[in-house]
């Protein structure tokens, strides 16, 4: 029985245990490899920076939509990896075409609606349940800005002790924290 054989999601090429390739990841999934004549300059500093933080490849691990990942965790990561409709629209489109397993579908249609609530405004709507995060800075009380492209330089917030997400910061206070 063969295994199969991976081939460069951007150009084809066969990879056949040659060094230099590296795996393309969408929403903590893997959706392929590429080859080292297609990686841009972003890619391999990627993969030096992953390599040098995380030197360990024996412990990471792809996302798994059905464990109990803590959803919030994995909404915010996607909304601050991809900040806007149209980016989180298209990142879905290129994992729902790399893989059609069970996993990426889930994560597939949990992108395609954040980008729906991101174009209405829902996403950021206040519910009864909890206050909602990303309503205003943490520090000093900005409110969030009402379009995507206005969000930029905006960060999580996280609790050191759960590494939980618990508010965002504007950009004025990023830089002075």
């Amino acid at each position: 029985m063969s295994t199969k054989v991976q081939e460069c999601c951007r150009c084809g090429k066969r990879h056949r245990g040659q060094s230099g390739w590296n795996e393309d990841f969408i929403a903590g999934m893997v959706a392929g490899v590429i080859c080292p004549g297609c990686q841009t300059s972003e890619d391999h500093i990627e993969a030096e920076v992953n390599l040098t933080l995380d030197p360990a490849a024996k412990d990471r691990y792809e996302l798994n939509p059905t464990d109990e990942d803590g959803w919030d965790r994995v909404i915010h990561g996607l909304i601050a990896t991809y900040p806007t409709a149209e980016k989180m629209r298209a990142e879905a489109d290129r994992l729902g075409a790399a893989r059609k397993d069970t996993n990426a579908s889930t994560m597939v249609r949990l992108m395609r609606d954040l980008a729906d609530g991101m174009e209405s405004g829902d996403l950021w709507e206040e519910d009864e349940s909890r206050s909602n995060l990303v309503a205003a800075c943490d520090q000093c009380g900005k409110p969030r800005p009402n379009t995507a492209d206005d969000l930029t330089g905006w960060g999580l917030v996280k609790n050191p002790l759960t590494g939980e997400d618990i508010g965002i910061r504007c950009p004025t206070c990023v830089e002075h924290r």
